[in-house]
């Protein structure tokens, strides 16, 4: 990670790259983004215009602090494979969301799991949440497994009450 705070934080494993998001991102966002398997369980306007938006808004969260949206490459190449993020903090900022999504071409290769690996110990060790998140849609299976195989335990009782169809998983800092 990067040693400066002042800068958004690049984060590496074994073999990934999560960085920020750049304006000459658009063209690889956009593909992602108006992928009709990526978006299969997410309402989402898969326009150009809707991903430059989303751009600007992500942009402007990351600058704040209030998300930290990356984009996942293979360490030796330029191309975007997925992004993954954490946002909507609670006030205290002891818990947040996880978001994420891969490029199918990309999928069943343990990309995410290791881009999710990350993220939680950023997220615990270094941001200090207690909790995260993560809201799937119930048939998102590929989603599901991707959760329970990282620690990710299903709440049973906690409802997304702007979508009704997903359920909700988190894993808790027991450190």
């Amino acid at each position: 990670m990067d040693s400066s705070s002042s800068l958004f934080p690049t984060l590496i494993s074994e073999r990934l790259s999560l960085t920020s998001l750049q304006d000459s991102d658009f063209d690889e966002i956009f593909l992602l983004r108006s992928n009709p398997e990526v978006y299969k369980f997410i309402n989402r306007d898969p326009s150009r215009e809707a991903a430059l938006g989303f751009m600007k808004r992500v942009k402007e969260a990351n600058s704040t602090r209030k998300s930290y949206y990356w984009v996942i490459r293979y360490k030796a190449q330029k191309i975007i494979l997925g992004t993954i993020c954490l946002w909507n903090f609670s006030e205290d900022r002891l818990s947040a969301e996880v978001g994420y999504e891969l490029l199918p071409i990309y999928q069943r290769n343990g990309i995410m799991s290791e881009a999710l690996n990350t993220i939680i110990g950023f997220a615990f060790q270094n941001l200090q949440l207690n909790c995260i998140e993560a809201y799937t849609n119930f048939e998102n299976e590929r989603s599901i497994q991707l959760l329970v195989k990282n620690k990710f335990e299903l709440v049973p009782n906690k409802k997304d009450v702007d979508v009704p169809s997903n359920i909700v998983f988190e894993i808790k800092n027991i450190l």
